[in-house]
């Protein structure tokens, strides 16, 4: 049975933090956490390799491996939350997001990058950001300025051609934006930089 225990472990498990090219969640025996232990593993979501019932046999050799259940604090350990997470880019993993949950979103990360946790976190629900993510992506960008013009140029390119020849005539890559977020374009910040576009 899977809890979350709201605000449990509030401060960045440091000695047991892991660095991972894919999503990690930091699952720990709640048994143990109610006798005062912290007992758990991290677990890397390499899709790749791990299949979902690969991580739950994870997570069920950890609440073997009871300390609590050693030393007879406890008679069983059965309970788990998600107490940490790394990897998941702009959506903030909360208290009730299931391991089967975390494991669908790794999957969609590691297809699509970045770009897709920002728009999970932008539209919140799961089912609708994977529904949704094919017809409204359309580039992640290292600068939304120099795309702006590239984008202008193409759509536009007699007018890019104007701006160019006649030096009076300048380009405004910020009111250019400002449009097409009016006709329904989104610009999703990334963690490491670069800019999600998308258009519904």
């Amino acid at each position: 049975m899977a809890l979350r225990l709201p605000g449990a472990f509030g401060q960045r498990l440091a000695e047991t933090e892991i660095m991972s090219s894919y999503p990690s969640i930091y699952v720990a025996s709640l048994g143990d956490y109610n006798c005062g232990r912290l007992h758990g593993t991290w677990i890397e979501l390499d899709v790749y390799t791990l299949t979902l019932d690969d991580v739950m046999e994870k997570v069920s050799a950890m609440l073997k491996a009871s300390p609590s259940v050693a030393v007879g604090a406890t008679d069983v350990a059965e309970e788990y939350a998600v107490h940490d997470a790394e990897g998941f880019g702009k959506y903030d993993v909360g208290e009730f997001d299931s391991i089967e949950r975390l494991y669908r979103i790794a999957e969609l990360m590691t297809e699509n990058g970045e770009a897709f946790s920002a728009w999970l976190a932008e539209k919140g629900d799961l089912e609708e950001a994977e529904e949704t993510w094919e017809d409204a992506y359309r580039i992640t960008v290292d600068s939304v300025t120099c795309w702006a013009y590239e984008d202008f140029a193409e759509m536009h390119p007699e007018a890019a051609k104007a701006a160019d020849d006649l030096h009076y005539l300048e380009f405004d890559p910020d009111a250019y934006i400002l449009g097409l977020e009016t006709d329904g374009y989104t610009f999703l910040a990334l963690a490491n930089g670069e800019t999600a576009i998308f258009c519904e």
